[in-house]
């Protein structure tokens, strides 16, 4: 039994993730609150989560790191989790976030490998292993950025230690779903980019695009996944310039429309 000071509140945000969200939620059932931020999901979504979480709540979805940050606010506990749809909790791994949360020593927060699968494959190589990402903080050191769109990007006071289990991340069933959710990511970044007035030119784009692709197959190891590793290595190029073509898009688009004004 967790001491009072001790809570733990796992924040799962989501949309149309009827196919994950119950062996999701139910990996989390150690959890003292489990709070659930639906996008105004059109499949079975809403019916699956809500008797296996405490809080559910459906808001218009702005971005990932807004959609969090809203359900941190929503909790109470000591600690807060933040879990994706498609993602599950390993027993091992549980026990290892409630030791830490006990006896986190000088650590705010603690970063998790990511074990990644594309079906039944587990990405050992492209940069998707151990990937460790900052999931699990003290509610009141961290919070997420909300001028930082499509990825994570929590601010924290104090420092971040690291735990060895790992998340399982059902992240698509082929390249295909892959593809597809890139295509979204690369239009949240574009249109972050946008606000932000960044721009990027034709050659610019080109490179880092071409660098993204070589990056993947070469430096983080991707030809060691043999096929799959060069059609990752094509996604991470795709993802890199499609946001960047996006981005031009948008900046024309606003041109013109300046232009009708004067």
């Amino acid at each position: 039994m967790k001491q009072k000071n001790n809570r733990i509140a796992a924040l799962v945000v989501c949309r149309n993730e009827e196919r994950h969200i119950s062996a999701c939620l139910q990996s989390l059932a150690f959890c003292d609150e489990i709070i659930v931020v639906d996008a105004f999901s059109e499949d079975r979504t809403p019916e699956l989560a809500r008797p296996l979480c405490s809080a559910f709540f459906q808001r218009n979805f702005i971005g990932c790191n807004d959609q969090k940050e809203f359900a941190r606010t929503k909790s109470k506990s000591r600690w807060v989790l933040n879990i994706d749809a498609d993602e599950r909790i390993t027993d091992g791994l549980r026990e290892e976030i409630l030791a830490a949360t006990d006896s986190p020593g000088r650590c705010s927060g603690f970063c998790l490998p990511v074990k990644t699968f594309v079906g039944d494959h587990w990405i050992k190589h492209a940069g998707f292993w151990p990937n460790r990402k900052k999931r699990l903080f003290l509610r009141e050191a961290g919070h997420w950025d909300l001028r930082r769109e499509p990825h994570d990007c929590v601010k924290l006071k104090g420092s971040w230690g690291r735990l060895n289990s790992a998340i399982e991340h059902f992240t698509a069933e082929s390249t295909d779903e892959m593809r597809r959710k890139i295509i979204r990511r690369a239009e949240l970044a574009a249109a972050w980019l946008h606000k932000e007035n960044i721009a990027c030119g034709r050659a610019e784009a080109f490179l880092r695009s071409e660098w993204r692709r070589l990056r993947s197959l070469i430096i983080e190891g991707g030809i060691m996944e043999g096929r799959l590793g060069f059609e990752l290595a094509e996604l991470a190029r795709l993802e890199c310039s499609l946001k960047y073509r996006r981005l031009r898009e948008m900046k024309k688009e606003m041109e013109s429309s300046n232009s009708q004004l004067r």
